[in-house]
């Protein structure tokens, strides 16, 4: 930021009275605006001109900068440039930027020089975390806001790089988040939703360079109030780009007969495959987690989950059942069933080589004064993969 010349930024102005910009100016003097497709290509090789003249990357870091405040709505300040966002035109700019330049981007967004080919040079371990956290919305009053707090603060110290959360409902949690450690998030809003969201919140280390949300076609009750579904984050890691679907399926404590909820779960899980199948392609690492609310020793665990994906629980501790949902040592989990069930999942997909080398779970210990954090455990993996792009 600091290395980038005033007269450098005054001699790039791609700005177009035709199309959305985004500006940046330094204290009202030199501003740098880019106008958005279509002309990326123009764009592009401005942004080239300007990182070579400077011998840095300058350019591209304030395109970092500029994707960072990309869901804000007002300027902002940084660094003494005024960031002014573009919102959602952001994803699909960053998206292409990084696709054409990965290891001048990389070497900027991870801090290891691009010259630097071999693999012992590249961080090639990922951690995953997924927790569906009882968040429920104001009228529920179970310490949400309390327990939030609490989640956070845990959070910090599993250091993990994604994490996938369900069952977010209150806004300020979401805030809270947001705050501790992660630059990067997707929200589940919906429209026409009965508490905004989906409840569904993925938090990021690394940049989010494209999001999109999936509502199930099959629910019912509460549950279709809630507008449940699947939230995708395409992430940017210094190991690879990971497509990651952070899910929620639909639970058997609304007030349904059984039977209906299985044959509900079970439409939900196969709209889920045709989804994640659509989305797949070469060079972005699939990984699924969340709360599938489907036992291993269910019929569409064998049929619909681990025929297609490696469940890396299971992978990994094959003594030990390992129940996410346990009545007998989580007082909050005994509202709907005495059964222990594993519920939450880490799942990668069988066609690629990247493995975990350690899956637990995490989140099952009782706090001071002897209750849980949520009625669901979490679980925890890091995945070591191959470089960039081989998988």
């Amino acid at each position: 930021m600091k290395n980038l010349h005033i007269s450098e930024a005054r001699n790039h102005d791609l700005s177009s009275p035709s199309l959305p910009t985004t500006s940046l100016r330094k204290r009202g003097a030199a501003r740098l605006s880019f106008a958005h497709s279509p002309i990326t290509s123009q764009l592009f090789e401005s942004i080239r001109n300007c990182s070579q003249t400077s011998q840095h990357l300058n350019a591209l870091i304030l395109i970092q900068f500029l994707r960072e405040q990309s869901l804000c709505t007002t300027n902002k300040q940084i660094n003494g440039w005024t960031i002014v966002p573009w919102r959602e035109q952001g994803d699909l700019f960053f998206r292409e930027l990084t696709s054409r330049t990965p290891d001048e981007f990389r070497s900027l967004l991870f801090g290891f020089q691009s010259s630097c080919k071999p693999d012992t040079q590249r961080r090639t371990d990922i951690s995953f975390l997924t927790l569906n956290v009882a968040c429920m919305p104001w009228y529920r009053r179970n310490h949400s806001r309390l327990r939030m707090q609490r989640i956070s603060y845990e959070l910090s110290k599993f250091q993990a790089d994604i994490v996938a959360l369900q069952e977010v409902w209150d806004s300020s949690a979401q805030c809270l988040l947001r705050s501790d450690g992660y630059s990067y998030y997707n929200i589940g809003h919906r429209p026409f939703c009965l508490f905004g969201s989906d409840g569904l919140v993925t938090l990021s280390r690394f940049p989010i360079v494209h999001r999109e949300k999936l509502t199930f076609s099959s629910s019912f009750g509460i549950e279709h109030g809630v507008r449940k579904g699947a939230l995708y984050s395409e992430i940017v890691t210094p190991s690879g780009t990971i497509g990651l679907f952070n899910v929620h399926l639909i639970s058997s404590s609304t007030f349904i007969p059984h039977r209906w909820a299985e044959e509900i779960r079970s439409k939900q899980i196969r709209e889920l495959r045709d989804w994640v199948s659509k989305r797949s392609r070469f060079g972005v690492l699939p990984i699924v987690m969340g709360d599938l609310n489907i036992d291993e020793r269910n019929r569409l665990y064998q049929s619909e989950v681990s025929s297609d994906w490696s469940d890396l629980y299971r992978i990994h501790n094959q003594k030990s059942f390992g129940a996410t949902f346990d009545p007998d040592s989580n007082s909050l989990a005994r509202h709907c069933t005495k059964d222990k069930l594993r519920l939450d999942y880490i799942l990668a997909h069988k066609t690629n080589p990247s493995f975990a080398f350690k899956c637990r779970r995490v989140f099952t210990r009782a706090t001071e004064n002897g209750s849980h954090l949520s009625d669901h455990f979490g679980v925890l993996a890091t995945l070591r993969k191959g470089a960039f792009g081989e998988y």
